[in-house]
Protein backbone atom coordinates (compact mmCIF):
# COMPACT_ATOMS: atom_id res chain seq x y z
CA UNK A 1 0.00 0.00 0.00
CA UNK A 2 1.14 3.31 -1.02
CA UNK A 3 -0.02 7.09 -1.44
CA UNK A 4 1.19 10.28 -3.20
CA UNK A 5 0.82 13.13 -0.78
CA UNK A 6 1.19 16.90 -1.39
CA UNK A 7 3.61 19.29 0.24
CA UNK A 8 5.46 22.17 -0.05
CA UNK A 9 4.08 22.62 -3.78
CA UNK A 10 5.79 19.32 -4.34
CA UNK A 11 4.69 15.35 -4.36
CA UNK A 12 6.09 12.35 -3.13
CA UNK A 13 5.62 8.69 -3.03
CA UNK A 14 5.33 7.10 0.54
CA UNK A 15 4.72 3.71 2.19
CA UNK A 16 4.60 3.01 5.73
CA UNK A 17 8.21 3.22 7.32
CA UNK A 18 9.36 5.48 4.57
CA UNK A 19 11.80 8.48 5.56
CA UNK A 20 11.63 11.86 3.88
CA UNK A 21 12.45 15.35 3.87
CA UNK A 22 10.16 18.19 2.55
CA UNK A 23 10.38 21.61 2.72
CA UNK A 24 9.73 22.97 6.49
CA UNK A 25 6.97 22.18 8.25
CA UNK A 26 6.16 24.14 11.16
CA UNK A 27 5.85 21.54 13.79
CA UNK A 28 8.66 20.63 16.83
CA UNK A 29 10.57 17.32 16.53
CA UNK A 30 8.58 14.14 18.05
CA UNK A 31 4.80 15.81 16.64
CA UNK A 32 2.46 13.81 14.26
CA UNK A 33 1.59 15.48 11.26
CA UNK A 34 -1.11 14.77 8.35
CA UNK A 35 -0.11 14.97 5.12
CA UNK A 36 -2.95 15.72 2.24
CA UNK A 37 -3.06 12.37 -0.44
CA UNK A 38 -4.01 13.33 -3.79
CA UNK A 39 -3.66 9.34 -4.74
CA UNK A 40 -3.39 5.38 -3.05
CA UNK A 41 -2.82 2.54 -3.88
CA UNK A 42 -3.35 -0.70 -1.82
CA UNK A 43 -3.03 -3.72 -4.13
CA UNK A 44 -5.47 -3.81 -6.98
CA UNK A 45 -7.69 -0.94 -4.98
CA UNK A 46 -6.85 2.34 -6.72
CA UNK A 47 -8.55 5.42 -4.60
CA UNK A 48 -8.62 8.86 -7.14
CA UNK A 49 -11.72 9.99 -5.91
CA UNK A 50 -11.20 13.58 -4.77
CA UNK A 51 -14.38 12.90 -1.82
CA UNK A 52 -12.90 9.80 -1.03
CA UNK A 53 -9.46 11.61 -0.72
CA UNK A 54 -10.74 14.24 0.97
CA UNK A 55 -11.05 11.87 4.02
CA UNK A 56 -7.80 9.98 3.62
CA UNK A 57 -4.56 11.34 5.53
CA UNK A 58 -1.20 9.85 5.85
CA UNK A 59 0.56 10.70 9.34
CA UNK A 60 4.33 10.75 9.70
CA UNK A 61 6.47 11.45 12.42
CA UNK A 62 8.77 14.59 12.49
CA UNK A 63 12.31 13.95 13.40
CA UNK A 64 14.27 16.80 13.05
CA UNK A 65 14.02 20.28 11.44
CA UNK A 66 17.62 20.28 8.97
CA UNK A 67 19.08 22.33 6.23
CA UNK A 68 19.73 21.17 2.61
CA UNK A 69 23.20 21.38 1.15
CA UNK A 70 24.69 24.76 0.39
CA UNK A 71 23.85 26.03 -2.97
CA UNK A 72 25.58 29.06 -4.13
CA UNK A 73 24.19 31.85 -6.26
CA UNK A 74 26.94 33.85 -8.36
CA UNK A 75 25.97 37.24 -10.08
CA UNK A 76 28.08 38.10 -13.20
CA UNK A 77 28.16 41.29 -15.23
CA UNK A 78 31.11 41.42 -18.24
CA UNK A 79 33.25 44.63 -18.48
CA UNK A 80 31.61 46.53 -15.61
CA UNK A 81 32.98 44.81 -13.03
CA UNK A 82 30.23 43.45 -10.92
CA UNK A 83 30.65 39.55 -9.22
CA UNK A 84 27.81 38.70 -5.97
CA UNK A 85 29.21 35.47 -4.93
CA UNK A 86 26.11 34.25 -2.42
CA UNK A 87 25.16 30.98 -0.50
CA UNK A 88 21.74 29.20 0.42
CA UNK A 89 20.58 26.59 2.01
CA UNK A 90 17.07 25.19 2.31
CA UNK A 91 15.13 24.59 5.18
CA UNK A 92 13.61 21.00 5.21
CA UNK A 93 11.51 18.70 7.60
CA UNK A 94 12.49 15.20 7.59
CA UNK A 95 9.63 12.67 8.79
CA UNK A 96 9.07 9.40 9.11
CA UNK A 97 5.50 7.93 7.69
CA UNK A 98 3.56 6.10 10.20
CA UNK A 99 0.74 5.09 8.82
CA UNK A 100 -1.96 5.38 5.41
CA UNK A 101 -5.41 6.07 6.86
CA UNK A 102 -8.76 6.19 4.06
CA UNK A 103 -10.98 7.07 7.15
CA UNK A 104 -8.37 9.83 8.17
CA UNK A 105 -8.10 8.47 12.24
CA UNK A 106 -4.67 8.96 13.45
CA UNK A 107 -2.68 6.29 15.15
CA UNK A 108 -3.35 5.46 19.03
CA UNK A 109 -1.65 7.87 21.91
CA UNK A 110 -0.71 10.79 19.20
CA UNK A 111 -2.29 13.73 18.55
CA UNK A 112 -1.63 14.72 14.54
CA UNK A 113 -0.82 18.23 13.53
CA UNK A 114 -1.92 20.00 9.95
CA UNK A 115 0.54 20.33 8.08
CA UNK A 116 1.03 24.12 6.02
CA UNK A 117 4.66 25.33 4.71
CA UNK A 118 6.15 27.95 6.66
CA UNK A 119 5.18 30.40 4.27
CA UNK A 120 1.99 29.87 4.14
CA UNK A 121 1.26 30.49 8.21
CA UNK A 122 -0.42 33.27 8.94
CA UNK A 123 1.68 36.28 10.27
CA UNK A 124 -0.79 37.24 12.50
CA UNK A 125 -1.16 33.93 14.32
CA UNK A 126 2.29 34.43 16.13
CA UNK A 127 2.02 36.22 19.01
CA UNK A 128 4.85 38.47 19.88
CA UNK A 129 6.11 36.68 22.11
CA UNK A 130 6.43 33.71 20.71
CA UNK A 131 10.23 33.56 19.67
CA UNK A 132 11.13 33.73 23.79
CA UNK A 133 9.95 30.22 24.34
CA UNK A 134 11.54 28.62 21.59
CA UNK A 135 14.85 30.13 22.56
CA UNK A 136 14.39 29.09 25.93
CA UNK A 137 13.34 25.14 24.66
CA UNK A 138 16.19 25.36 22.30
CA UNK A 139 19.03 26.36 25.43
CA UNK A 140 17.35 23.78 27.82
CA UNK A 141 17.28 20.83 24.96
CA UNK A 142 19.58 17.86 25.07
CA UNK A 143 22.81 17.82 22.33
CA UNK A 144 20.62 17.33 18.87
CA UNK A 145 21.53 14.04 17.44
CA UNK A 146 22.06 13.57 13.82
CA UNK A 147 19.06 12.89 11.14
CA UNK A 148 21.10 9.51 10.65
CA UNK A 149 21.26 8.27 13.78
CA UNK A 150 17.93 9.43 14.65
CA UNK A 151 16.97 7.53 11.46
CA UNK A 152 18.86 4.43 12.51
CA UNK A 153 17.07 4.27 15.62
CA UNK A 154 13.42 4.98 14.45
CA UNK A 155 14.29 2.57 11.60
CA UNK A 156 12.97 -1.26 11.93
CA UNK A 157 14.91 -4.36 11.82
CA UNK A 158 14.42 -5.37 8.46
CA UNK A 159 15.98 -2.04 7.08
CA UNK A 160 19.02 -2.63 9.80
CA UNK A 161 19.28 -5.54 8.61
CA UNK A 162 18.50 -5.08 4.75
CA UNK A 163 21.49 -2.10 5.24
CA UNK A 164 24.02 -4.92 6.97
CA UNK A 165 23.61 -7.48 4.32
CA UNK A 166 24.19 -4.18 1.62
CA UNK A 167 27.17 -2.98 3.86
CA UNK A 168 28.46 -6.86 3.87
CA UNK A 169 28.13 -7.34 0.10
CA UNK A 170 29.99 -4.08 -0.89
CA UNK A 171 33.28 -5.01 1.83
CA UNK A 172 32.80 -9.02 -0.24
CA UNK A 173 33.00 -7.09 -3.48
CA UNK A 174 35.63 -4.53 -2.38
CA UNK A 175 37.92 -7.28 -1.00
CA UNK A 176 37.06 -9.10 -4.91
CA UNK A 177 37.98 -6.16 -6.62
CA UNK A 178 41.80 -5.90 -4.23
CA UNK A 179 42.52 -9.29 -4.76
CA UNK A 180 41.76 -9.19 -8.76
CA UNK A 181 43.64 -5.40 -8.53
CA UNK A 182 46.33 -7.32 -6.50
CA UNK A 183 46.25 -10.25 -9.16
CA UNK A 184 46.39 -7.43 -12.24
CA UNK A 185 49.28 -5.97 -10.67
CA UNK A 186 51.64 -8.90 -10.32
CA UNK A 187 50.91 -10.35 -13.56
CA UNK A 188 51.88 -6.85 -15.11
CA UNK A 189 54.93 -7.02 -12.62
CA UNK A 190 56.11 -10.73 -13.91
CA UNK A 191 55.43 -9.41 -17.81
CA UNK A 192 57.50 -5.89 -17.47
CA UNK A 193 59.99 -8.32 -15.56
CA UNK A 194 60.11 -10.99 -18.89
CA UNK A 195 60.23 -7.77 -21.21
CA UNK A 196 62.95 -6.17 -20.14
CA UNK A 197 65.37 -9.31 -19.73
CA UNK A 198 64.45 -9.80 -23.30
CA UNK A 199 64.94 -5.96 -24.39
CA UNK A 200 68.50 -6.58 -22.96
CA UNK A 201 68.96 -9.80 -24.92
CA UNK A 202 68.38 -8.17 -27.94
CA UNK A 203 70.17 -5.25 -27.32
CA UNK A 204 73.15 -6.81 -25.67
CA UNK A 205 73.31 -9.42 -29.39
CA UNK A 206 73.07 -6.18 -31.54
CA UNK A 207 75.54 -4.70 -29.94
CA UNK A 208 77.95 -7.57 -30.39
CA UNK A 209 76.47 -7.64 -34.13
CA UNK A 210 77.73 -4.30 -34.04
CA UNK A 211 80.82 -4.54 -32.95
CA UNK A 212 81.67 -7.09 -35.38
CA UNK A 213 80.52 -5.54 -38.64
CA UNK A 214 82.39 -1.93 -37.38
CA UNK A 215 85.58 -4.51 -36.68
CA UNK A 216 85.13 -5.80 -40.04
CA UNK A 217 84.71 -2.42 -41.81
CA UNK A 218 87.85 -1.26 -39.93
CA UNK A 219 89.65 -4.10 -41.90
CA UNK A 220 88.48 -3.71 -45.08
CA UNK A 221 89.26 0.22 -44.60
CA UNK A 222 92.95 -0.51 -43.78
CA UNK A 223 93.10 -2.87 -46.72
CA UNK A 224 92.11 -0.64 -48.94
CA UNK A 225 93.87 1.85 -47.72
CA UNK A 226 97.33 -0.32 -48.46
CA UNK A 227 96.33 -0.75 -52.11
CA UNK A 228 95.43 2.15 -53.19
CA UNK A 229 98.60 3.90 -53.68
CA UNK A 230 99.23 1.10 -56.21
CA UNK A 231 95.77 1.23 -57.54
CA UNK A 232 96.11 4.86 -57.94
CA UNK A 233 99.35 4.38 -60.00
CA UNK A 234 97.86 1.87 -62.73
CA UNK A 235 95.28 3.62 -62.94
CA UNK A 236 97.00 7.24 -63.59
CA UNK A 237 99.31 5.24 -65.76
CA UNK A 238 96.29 3.89 -67.96
CA UNK A 239 94.55 7.65 -67.93
CA UNK A 240 98.09 8.86 -69.38
CA UNK A 241 98.06 6.19 -71.92
CA UNK A 242 95.18 6.70 -73.13
CA UNK A 243 94.89 10.26 -73.16
CA UNK A 244 98.13 10.15 -75.44
CA UNK A 245 96.38 7.71 -77.85
CA UNK A 246 93.28 9.92 -77.72
CA UNK A 247 95.18 13.05 -78.75
CA UNK A 248 97.36 11.20 -81.37
CA UNK A 249 94.01 10.29 -83.20
CA UNK A 250 92.31 13.94 -83.07
CA UNK A 251 95.79 15.07 -84.26
CA UNK A 252 95.46 12.26 -87.58
CA UNK A 253 92.09 12.84 -88.23
CA UNK A 254 92.52 16.90 -88.27
CA UNK A 255 95.39 16.27 -90.80
CA UNK A 256 93.27 14.09 -93.11
CA UNK A 257 89.95 16.61 -92.68
CA UNK A 258 92.71 19.68 -93.81
CA UNK A 259 94.26 17.50 -96.28
CA UNK A 260 90.94 16.83 -97.75
CA UNK A 261 89.25 20.04 -97.81
CA UNK A 262 92.54 21.91 -99.41
CA UNK A 263 91.91 19.34 -102.24
CA UNK A 264 88.43 19.51 -102.31
CA UNK A 265 88.74 23.70 -102.90
CA UNK A 266 91.29 23.22 -104.93
CA UNK A 267 89.01 21.35 -107.76
CA UNK A 268 86.14 23.40 -106.72
CA UNK A 269 87.79 26.61 -108.02
CA UNK A 270 88.80 24.88 -111.23
CA UNK A 271 86.29 23.64 -112.32
CA UNK A 272 84.12 27.45 -111.18
CA UNK A 273 87.16 29.04 -113.38
CA UNK A 274 86.56 26.48 -116.30
CA UNK A 275 82.92 27.01 -116.58
CA UNK A 276 83.17 30.80 -115.71
CA UNK A 277 86.05 30.98 -118.95
CA UNK A 278 83.40 28.78 -121.12
CA UNK A 279 80.16 30.94 -121.10
CA UNK A 280 82.34 33.83 -121.52
CA UNK A 281 83.70 32.29 -124.67
CA UNK A 282 80.14 31.50 -125.47
CA UNK A 283 78.52 34.87 -124.86
CA UNK A 284 81.24 36.24 -127.24
CA UNK A 285 80.50 33.97 -129.59
CA UNK A 286 76.70 34.71 -129.83
CA UNK A 287 77.12 38.46 -129.79
CA UNK A 288 79.80 38.03 -132.96
CA UNK A 289 76.85 35.80 -134.94
CA UNK A 290 74.16 38.25 -134.02
CA UNK A 291 76.28 41.38 -135.50
CA UNK A 292 77.35 39.55 -138.98
CA UNK A 293 73.42 38.66 -139.64
CA UNK A 294 72.29 42.22 -138.99
CA UNK A 295 73.08 44.56 -142.45
CA UNK A 296 74.90 48.09 -142.27
CA UNK A 297 73.10 50.68 -141.90
CA UNK A 298 73.87 53.88 -144.23
CA UNK A 299 74.90 57.41 -143.03
CA UNK A 300 71.71 60.10 -144.12
CA UNK A 301 72.73 62.57 -146.97
CA UNK A 302 72.09 66.59 -146.39
CA UNK A 303 68.80 66.39 -149.03
CA UNK A 304 67.41 64.05 -146.46
CA UNK A 305 67.93 66.41 -144.15
CA UNK A 306 66.59 69.48 -145.72
CA UNK A 307 63.76 67.37 -146.62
Amino acid sequence: MYAIVATGGKQYKVAEGDFLEVEKLVAEPGEMVALEAIFIADGSNLIMDADKLAKAKVFAEVIDQIKADKQLIFKFKKRKGYKRLRGHRQKLTALEVKSISLTGTAPKGTTPKSAPAKSAAPKSAAPKSAPAPKKVTAEKAPAAKTVAEKVVEKAPEKVIEKAAEKVEKVEAAAKTTAAKTTAAAEKATTAAKETATKTAAKTATAAKKTTSAAAKAATAAKETAAKAPAAAKTAAAKTASKTTAAAKKTTTAAKTTASKTASAAKTTAKTAAAKTAKATKDAADTVKEEAEKKPARKAPTKKADAE
